[in-house]
């Protein structure tokens, strides 16, 4: 006869752990390198971005100089008047960015990685475009 007082449970499922939840500690040391690989992979991606802006503002700046304009319609009349306050305004606009994805990352790691990476292509493309016009600029 069974006893009833006792339920046919293995002990780790009457703790509340279901069965084949418990990790060995080879695969929580792995679980632990993918997290750290990721979280080195998003701080990459940040810092692409930072190093973007800043290049972006540079090389902006330089193209001014050389007679060019800024083509963005919102910035344009703020580099018309004030070369300083539009590079701080763009220093901004990039502390605030960066702020939105290291917060979103704390919920939204993925998005957060996607996001970061689109940024980081669309930068690279009007970086490249500064690039190049500075470039014709330089040999007029």
């Amino acid at each position: 006869m069974k006893n009833t007082n006792k339920p046919d449970v293995p002990p780790t499922e009457q703790i509340g752990q279901r069965r084949g939840s418990q990790l060995s500690l080879r695969q929580g040391i792995q679980a632990m390198r993918n997290v750290r690989a990721f979280l080195r992979l998003i701080a990459l991606f940040i810092a692409l971005f930072i190093a973007l802006n800043l290049a972006d503002l540079v090389v902006t700046l330089v193209g001014l100089r050389l007679g060019g304009f800024e083509a963005n319609p919102l910035f344009n009349p703020i580099f018309r008047r004030s070369t300083i306050t539009a590079s701080l305004l763009k220093l901004a606009g990039t502390l605030l960015l960066t702020t939105i994805l290291l917060t979103t990352f704390s919920t939204m790691p993925r998005l957060t990685r996607w996001v970061a990476t689109f940024l980081c292509l669309i930068l690279g493309v009007f970086v490249a475009n500064d690039v190049w016009t500075v470039a014709r600029l330089l040999t007029r």
